[in-house]
């Protein structure tokens, strides 16, 4: 039996921009240009860094090595692209695969190396006295050769997909978990001068962390296939909007685009109040900030495309981006349900054991409850996703609905899809379910702990500070429930009413959390 299959060696044919053939001198001229910047750019920089003594330090040793993979990928991809426009070159052969070979490690060698920066910037700040001896020459060495030792990857559809959030997955949670730490160590500097100092440390990376991931969030250049059948798999779904009211969207677009804005608004300035104000630095406002961060997120992830497609109909999704937004889309509910508990657990400590309030609810522990939402809501819905990647879809590709979720996508596959609905129901009732249960723990001993109490006006004070929190758990876990209930048993419940209810209760919770504790909250209305 052959090793290789002959096939192989074969020459591919490279097409350039499909329906810009013509263009292809024209677009050459932006590339030309793009790559002597980004060559003497980086090669400046390298240069620079080695030269000047004082530069040897992790910072600029990190940034040398992002500037060396970035000219490694130039050069892994620009000749390429230069044959094809200019000569129209369109073969290439056994080259494909070492292209596509150093492509890939280049970019996650630029992952990695984000990361690293990520760690060095939190250790700068939140451990400052240990900075030279945790960041030594030696751990910067290793931290690269091993990551470019993992870098070798041999890509098929399942595993390409499980690499990518493995690799950049995992180093953008990281990422996002070591800018979280940062951020309590810089609310908690006195002095506001010290706070913008630290701050604008971290602002050039931010920005070049952004650069490198938001174009990976589409993850358009993963095509899922299968080994059997080219038609096995979903290449791509289209998502209708609301089903039997098509003719409508475009005035439905209208409240829902309101109540986007309305969201992220106010989200937007409870986060601004709170990082502001020194006086809100305490557990319950911090909090409150991680839901409202939360939020926001919520919204960006699903309200963008379900407008697209109530102003312009039916929208294409690639397979890998409906994935990842319905990883996102699942991941923010399970932290939003996950904030609010630890919201009910900050209550019943400073109404039942109000004496170690100070004590147990410290800045370190409301760091690492924000780090173990983040890791829950990842570990609980990976699974979910690697089940979707089980299924084979030989249907229709239309997912009537204006995002993609988990039953969604599953419902549209030819084999059974008994094991994705009895983790999706078995994770949901273990997480949200868990949580409410919790939460109503908290609220029974809060309730016993106030009846204890002499007087009826310190029975209205001690209630006055859950009311906010009780109005939007209410909201968050009565819309949930009941849409989570009805799509699983609601048969007779018309299609149009539960998509309107799985978007309601995405978009609902993020309006009127802001405007309950407006109201609510003396400190945040003042």
């Amino acid at each position: 039996m052959e090793f290789f299959n002959s096939n192989i060696y074969k020459p591919f044919l490279l097409t350039g921009f499909p329906g810009l053939e013509d263009s292809h001198p024209v677009i050459s001229i932006l590339f030309c240009a793009l790559y002597p910047i980004a060559l003497m750019g980086n090669t400046t920089i390298l240069v620079f860094i080695q030269v000047e003594e004082s530069l040897h330090a992790p910072m600029y040793l990190f940034l040398s090595m992002l500037a060396a993979s970035d000219l490694g990928l130039c050069a892994a991809t620009l000749s390429t692209l230069l044959k094809l426009f200019w000569f129209d070159i369109l073969e290439i052969d056994f080259a494909c695969l070492i292209q596509m070979f150093f492509i890939h490690v280049f970019s996650l060698m630029k992952s990695g190396i984000l990361l690293t920066m990520a760690f060095e910037r939190y250790v700068a700040i939140s451990n400052p006295l240990r900075y030279t001896t945790i960041l030594t020459n030696s751990t910067i060495a290793k931290t690269d050769i091993i990551k470019l030792s993992c870098s070798d990857h041999r890509m098929n559809s399942s595993y390409g997909l499980i690499i990518l959030l493995t690799t950049f997955g995992v180093d953008s949670v990281l990422i996002l978990l070591s800018y979280l730490k940062i951020l309590v160590t810089v609310l908690g500097i006195a002095s506001r001068e010290e706070q913008f100092k630290a701050l604008n440390t971290c602002v050039s990376h931010i920005c070049a962390v952004l650069l490198v991931y938001i174009p990976i969030m589409d993850l358009g250049h993963l095509s899922v296939t299968t080994s059997n059948s080219a038609s096995a798999r979903l290449i791509a779904s289209l998502l209708t909007g609301v089903p039997g009211l098509e003719d409508f969207q475009i005035w439905i677009s209208i409240p829902f685009s309101f109540m986007c804005l309305l969201a992220v608004t106010g989200n937007g300035l409870v986060m601004a109040v709170v990082a502001w104000d020194r006086s809100l630095h305490e557990p319950m406002y911090l909090s409150l900030a991680m839901l409202a961060l939360n939020d926001v997120l919520l919204c960006t992830v699903t309200v963008p495309k379900m407008l697209l497609i109530f102003w312009q109909g039916p929208s294409p999704s690639t397979f890998p981006a409906c994935l990842t937004q319905m990883f996102f889309v699942h991941a923010l509910f399970l932290s939003e349900s996950a904030v609010l508990l630890a919201m009910a657990f900050d209550r019943y400590v400073a109404i039942c054991a109000h004496l170690h309030y100070a004590t147990l609810l410290t800045g370190s522990l409301i760091s690492k409850v924000g780090l173990a939402l983040v890791a829950r809501s990842v570990v609980v819905v990976i699974p979910g996703v690697l089940l979707i990647l089980r299924l084979y879809f030989c249907r229709s590709n239309v997912i009537r609905h204006t995002y993609c979720e988990n039953m969604g996508i599953a419902k549209l596959a030819c084999n059974s899809i008994a094991p994705n609905s009895i983790y999706g129901l078995t994770a949901a009732l273990l997480t949200t379910g868990l949580d409410f249960v919790l939460i109503s723990l908290s609220y029974w001993l809060i309730l016993r702990t106030v009846f204890r109490l002499p007087s009826r006006e310190a029975w209205m004070k001690a209630f006055g500070t859950c009311g906010a929190h009780i109005c939007v758990i209410l909201i968050f876990y009565t819309l949930a429930f009941f849409s989570f209930f009805t799509h699983r048993f609601g048969n007779h419940v018309p299609r149009h009413t539960l998509i309107l209810l799985a978007n309601l209760y995405l978009l609902v919770p993020p309006i009127m959390n802001p405007i309950v504790y407006g109201v609510k909250t003396k400190e945040i209305r003042v």
